[in-house]
């Protein structure tokens, strides 16, 4: 892969820098970052932004694992923060169907997202133990085929997926909030 392209797919998958900055919490970061983005985008470009954060989050970690050679089975990469964007601007896309726009309801969304992605309850925990079970199994079966696309597109949904759930977690608690307050 060209010098560029590695830059461009770093890029995308640590959304924008953002993982990069702290190696402590490079997840807070770049949930903050997608948050303080979120506050400034119109409503209605907030479903178009998230699929946009997808098909980055997807591709790119595709193209990063197939130059790194990667094994996933283990840990996620720290810096990769792209899907905190997408379960952040998940979180936008309910905010913005339900007309809840204000700064309370984007520092509860982020808190809440960030809660549930850490916490991890069930079943995130499991469909991502079960993923990378999956992944392992499957590793040694495309060894022997030398063939590693499926096993790598099933590494990136597993990376992708529990944020997707814990924004999903943050939604219907932040339903309910609204619900108990209007």
């Amino acid at each position: 892969m060209k010098n560029w392209n590695k830059v461009a797919v770093m890029t995308c998958i640590s959304f924008f820098g953002t993982g990069l900055i702290s190696k402590r919490m490079p997840g807070t970061v770049g949930s903050l970052f997608a948050t303080i983005l979120l506050i400034f985008t119109k409503p209605d470009l907030i479903p178009y932004i998230f699929v946009i954060f997808l098909v980055m989050g997807l591709y790119g970690c595709s193209l990063f694992f197939k130059q790194k050679d990667a094994d996933l089975s283990d840990k996620d990469p720290g810096f990769i923060v792209i899907d905190e964007a997408c379960g952040i601007y998940c979180c936008g896309i309910f905010l913005a169907t339900v007309n809840h726009l204000s700064m309370i309801d984007f520092a509860l969304s982020f808190f809440l997202f960030r809660f549930f992605d850490i916490l991890k309850p069930w079943p995130i925990k499991q469909v991502e133990y079960r993923l990378k079970q999956g992944i392992h199994l499957f590793r040694i079966n495309v060894r022997r085929a030398q063939n590693r696309n499926v096993n790598d597109r099933m590494a990136v949904i597993g990376i992708m997926i529990d944020d997707i759930m814990a924004a999903v977690y943050a939604i219907l608690v932040h339903a309910v909030y609204i619900y108990l307050t209007s």
